[in-house]
């Protein structure tokens, strides 16, 4: 297998994955952050595109990793309160 074989192979298994969890019912409106190898900025618009929230690049340094989570968990954490003091 070379390279530009890879590329194909995993390219839409990551969109698929990301498909899938935002069309599942509980999960369409969770974080999703992708952790890739990937740096190409075509292969990151197109994880955008399917609906990723976030895109780093692998290994990425824990404080920004950390403070990526955290910032992502906030907005979550705010949109869900949201949603429930509209059902009140």
């Amino acid at each position: 297998m070379n390279i530009d074989d890879t590329r194909q192979f995993s390219a839409p298994i990551t969109e698929h994955t990301i498909t899938v969890f935002r069309a599942h019912k509980k999960l369409k409106d969770v974080p999703l952050i992708v952790l890739s190898s990937k740096e190409e900025a075509v292969t990151k618009a197109d994880a955008f595109a399917v609906g990723a929230n976030d895109y780093l690049v692998k290994l990425p340094d824990r404080i920004e990793l950390i403070a990526r989570i955290r910032y992502h968990s906030k907005g979550y954490i705010q949109y869900f309160h949201c949603r429930l003091h509209l059902l009140i």
